[in-house]
């Protein structure tokens, strides 16, 4: 019999482990095979402007490698978790790519911002080897430009698999009465 296998799809390092990290769990525990797959991880040496800003808020230095504390923290979940492959695809967060602050974070994709087509590749490929069996993916709940930025590349890859939703913490916990991204059909929470 098959082993049955999921891809989660995380934005950020912490983004499946928060919103459906149980669910994560719950099916490890059940013998399925599952793949935590983090879209931005990159290091950026010397972070400038809003990025440092954002590095300098949590208390850290400038010459700390954030993004390397936060593979870290991700390597421990995982282990935890008894995930089965854990990837990072080396793409820079919205702090690093043109986005100047908070408020820039949320008010939608850049024009210039075309990320999601090159993640499209890398997500296309690893379903592709990984022959996985179900997909979960971020609804966009709180207009994150990363969570879109990934939205819009898991919808342009017209998997076959199921596609399943989840809210994204802490947006949706924060802002309950949030709405999912309006890049998912409206038919899918009706």
């Amino acid at each position: 019999m098959k082993t049955l296998s999921a891809l989660f799809i995380s934005p950020h390092l912490d983004d499946v482990a928060f919103s459906c990290g149980g669910t994560l769990i719950k099916l490890a525990l059940n013998g399925w095979n599952i793949i935590n797959l983090t879209c931005f991880t990159k290091s950026i040496l010397n972070p400038q402007g809003f990025a440092l800003a954002c590095q300098l808020d949590k208390g850290l230095s400038a010459n700390v490698d954030y993004m390397e504390l936060r593979r870290a923290e991700d390597l421990e979940f995982t282990r935890r978790a008894k995930v089965s492959e854990t990837v990072w695809i080396n793409f820079a967060e919205a702090p690093n790519r043109g986005y100047e602050s908070a408020k820039d974070l949320f008010d939608g994709v850049h024009e210039d911002d075309e990320i999601w087509r090159d993640l499209a590749i890398e997500l296309m490929e690893i379903v592709e080897e990984s022959e996985v069996d179900a997909i979960f993916a971020p609804q966009g709940i709180g207009n994150h430009v990363d969570h879109l930025q990934t939205i819009r590349a898991v919808l342009s890859c017209n998997f076959q698999q199921p596609i399943f939703w989840y809210k994204d913490a802490p947006y949706a916990i924060r802002k309950p009465e949030a709405r999912h991204s309006d890049l998912l059909p409206q038919s899918l929470f009706e």
